[in-house]
Order: structure tokens, then C-alpha cells, then sequence
């Protein structure tokens, strides 16, 4: 039985060997260059007494991110759309770190992130009822036409997706001001 395990893992054994290295030797990279770069946290403007770190550290998983996709990934509408939409916000999340954004426009991108994704063929369309069965949210549904291309819009379900999307990059966002935590329950997740 342990055999199938194995089989069944073996795929993915070298992709995830190889992201793994990448992500290392890029962090080991990043603690050496972005202090020389001014990437710096304030822990003064929170109130902590703790000298700054390295601060952009999203920046080395999403390179490892785009590398591993283009090694191993065949690209499709899907991935096109998690990868505008990662890039979006990785984007604005690294200016933010340089400038503080308004909290309405980082709020508006992360809109615009999910709305791509809806785009793009990806949303929440059912959602299992802790009381049995399954909540299905895509009965009502309106189409739109762009083009020549006719996307249907699933109304209770893409707004369900925007919402569960916005509403965890705030969780990851509002938990990232003690060591470790959010990438304990990123791990747990």
C-alpha cells in the first residue's frame, strides 16, 4: 500500500524539489540584497522596538511561483487568470509597502483581482452544509456577452467567490503582525 503512496507522489517529487530550491536560494538572495536596496520593514511606525528585516519577502515566492508554472505548467484560461491576478496584487502590495495606498484602492484591486478570476473561469460554485448535503450557488445566472465570447454570470456564486477571496487576503493581511503566525496557518491551511 505504502508503494501506490509513493507512485502516486512521485510527479510531483521533482517539481516540488525544484520549488523548493528555488524559494530558498531566492530568500537567501533577498537576505542579502534587499537590505543593500533600502527593502526594509518600519517597525517604528507599529511600535515595535525590534531592528527592521527584510520586508518584501512575497516577492521571492511569487518568482518561484512564475518559474515553477512555466517549468511544469501547461497554460490555460485558468492559470492566465491566477497569474494577472497574482501579479496585480502582488504589485500593488509591494508599492503599498514603499508608499501606504489608500485602503479603498488596495480594496478596489483586490476587486478587480477576483473579478479576473471570475472571468476566467474560476469561482466557488458550491459549498458543503455542515448540517449534510451541499449549498449549491449557481441557480441563478445571467449572461453577458464580450466579443464573441458569452461568459455566464453566476450571480450568488461570484458574489460569493469575490467575498471569500477579498475576505481572505484581509485574514492573511490583519494576522501578519506576529512571527510565524500567518505562515502557520497558511501550513495548516
Amino acid at each position: 500500500m505504502f508503494d501506490a503512496y509513493i507512485e502516486a507522489f512521485q510527479p510531483y517529487f521533482f517539481p516540488a524539489l525544484i520549488a523548493f530550491a528555488l524559494t530558498f536560494g531566492l530568500a537567501m538572495m533577498a537576505l542579502h540584497f534587499f537590505p543593500k536596496w533600502g527593502l526594509m520593514d518600519r517597525p517604528h511606525l507599529y511600535g515595535h522596538k525590534r531592528k527592521p528585516i527584510p520586508y518584501s519577502g512575497g516577492l521571492v515566492i511569487f518568482v518561484s511561483f512564475l518559474v515553477c508554472l512555466l517549468l511544469f505548467m501547461d497554460f490555460d484560461k485558468q492559470l492566465t487568470g491566477v497569474v494577472t491576478a497574482a501579479t496585480l496584487i502582488v504589485g500593488v502590495s509591494f508599492w503599498d509597502d514603499r508608499v501606504q495606498l489608500s485602503p479603498f484602492l488596495r480594496l478596489g484591486v483586490q476587486v478587480l483581482a477576483a473579478l479576473i478570476l471570475i472571468f476566467s473561469g474560476i469561482g466557488i460554485t458550491s459549498i458543503s452544509n455542515p448540517l449534510g448535503g451541499m449549498i449549491h450557488l449557481d441557480g441563478w445566472q445571467v449572461p453577458i456577452q464580450v466579443g464573441e465570447t458569452v461568459h455566464h454570470w453566476l450571480i450568488w456564486a461570484d458574489l460569493f467567490t469575490i467575498l471569500w477571496i477579498i475576505a481572505l487576503m484581509n485574514t492573511i493581511n490583519w494576522l501578519d503582525g506576529l512571527p510565524g503566525l500567518v505562515s502557520g496557518m497558511g501550513v495548516i491551511g
